[in-house]
């Protein structure tokens, strides 16, 4: 039903319902309004609220005009002659509305029911029929909203909580203090998702080589992204030489911008070069401490990428010399790692490359990119086996999921890019509900921020 028709139908029915076929009246002074109580006001049209917020102001001019005439009692009669008045102003297409029993549940928002508090609503005429309270319940938003008026001036415009589905349920909800129910006090789900990756930044290239102008990697639009999304870690991708140049304010920035929201920042950056080389790592990590007050260092070093067969036991020693190098450069700062799930099927001596890497590192985070938690190429059963070799070797650990396009991906089956974002919560949802318990664990983590924002939308 339209906002329209409810005011209408509010400000004839309660104007006209005030008319009686009883001879009593009572003293302008006592018609006055004594109190106003209302419940959802001011709100989204979701639960009625809006609708509601618009009669307030109609109950009050209905009841001024209480002043000027007498009354006794509301009567049933007057309450349908209103409804008729309400529709004749109303555009052809309106629903008619169909009245009911007070105690019947408006079935949808073609239907109404008012009940008095002293009847059942029979028909118009009947003693039971009669009321110095009336209440009128329909359906609104998603839920139900209704509003009660007295005969002296009392006016009480409420949207419902569950089980208050029909006038003679609102009139004794209300009660003789004119007070709305209660609506239900709903906290609103936490995400399972507490970190992302943030690769790129908002640096104009032409200012600096490094740069790449993404306005969506401004430090403000970084630290309220983060913010709207209940994140405790940003990793915030470092290029090389970060202070110099236009990237180390950039970087100092958005370090500030991300801890001013309390959001703890580890400096995100890595390159397979570095394997041959482990000093480079440790330059690396000593500009970014120089740039900003990083929190921790996040390496996403990656020499298997696109190579065919690697060869892990020439690449895991050197992997293991720069994560000393990091280690060292890093000084107080916690050391993470980015590690895929398949590193539990590639051995290095007795033990996995995944188990050997993570001896040098505080924490990892564990890619397991898929679109779906479940089942045996879902994200619960790759990271599995690495949760349990982390968890066992007492690290903190993340499981990591995709959200970039399949081009980017690899494939639609890795990433949430064609599920969408309500997708996105509710399978990273599943990922805590499965490790939520394992030591160590410490949440979801996305990649990356732009593509997330454009999932978004």
């Amino acid at each position: 039903m339209g906002l329209r028709f409810w005011r209408a139908f509010l400000a004839a029915t309660l104007t006209a319902a005030t008319l009686s076929l009883c001879a009593a009246s009572l003293p302008a002074q006592a018609i006055t309004p004594l109190s106003d109580s209302t419940n959802g006001i001011g709100g989204s049209a979701s639960n009625g609220s809006d609708a509601i917020g618009s009669t307030r102001a109609v109950g009050e001019a209905t009841l001024a005009q209480l002043a000027g005439g007498g009354s006794g009692a509301i009567e049933r009669g007057h309450v349908q002659a209103a409804l008729v008045a309400a529709q004749a102003r109303l555009e052809p297409d309106t629903a008619v509305w169909t009245d009911g029993p007070g105690d019947e549940v408006p079935g949808s928002s073609a239907r109404f029911s008012v009940a008095f508090d002293n009847g059942r609503g029979s028909p118009s005429g009947l003693p039971d029929s009669f009321g110095t309270r009336v209440a009128i319940l329909t359906v609104s938003g998603t839920g139900y909203a209704g509003t009660v008026a007295t005969l002296a001036g009392e006016l009480s415009s409420c949207a419902l909580p569950p089980g208050i589905a029909t006038a003679a349920a609102l009139l004794a909800a209300v009660g003789s203090n004119m007070a709305c129910p209660s609506l239900p006090i709903t906290t609103p789900p936490v995400s399972a998702i507490t970190s992302l990756w943030a690769w790129g930044n908002s640096v104009d290239p032409a200012v600096d080589a490094r740069g790449r102008g993404q306005s969506g990697m401004l430090p403000a639009a970084i630290a309220q992204f983060a913010a709207d999304h209940g994140l405790s870690t940003v990793y915030l991708s470092v290029p090389w030489a970060s202070d110099q140049g236009a990237i180390a304010p950039w970087l100092s920035d958005s370090v500030d911008a991300l801890h001013a929201r309390g959001i703890r920042v580890a400096a995100l950056g890595g390159d397979a070069s570095w394997l041959a080389t482990p000093g480079l790592v440790a330059q690396w990590v000593t500009a970014a401490r120089a740039a900003a007050d990083f929190d921790a260092v996040q390496l996403d070093v990656e020499p298997w990428a696109g190579v065919v067969d690697p060869d892990f036991s020439a690449i895991t020693p050197q992997f293991l010399d720069l994560l000393s190098a990091a280690r060292t450069a890093a000084g107080p700062l916690p050391l993470g790692i980015d590690l895929p799930w398949w590193l539990t099927t590639k051995q290095f001596g007795a033990q996995s490359v995944f188990g050997a890497l993570i001896g040098g590192v505080d924490s990892v985070a564990i890619v397991a990119f898929s679109d779906h938690a479940a089942g045996p190429d879902g994200i619960v059963a790759l990271a599995s086996p690495t949760v349990a070799l982390a968890s066992a070797a007492g690290r903190d650990f993340t499981v990591g999921v995709e959200t970039d396009s399949p081009q980017v991906a690899g494939g639609s089956q890795y990433t949430f890019f064609d599920e969408g974002p309500a997708t996105l919560e509710a399978e990273s949802a599943a990922v805590r509900d499965a490790f939520g318990s394992v030591p160590g664990y410490a949440g979801v983590t996305v990649e990356h921020l732009l593509a997330w924002t454009a999932l978004i939308g």
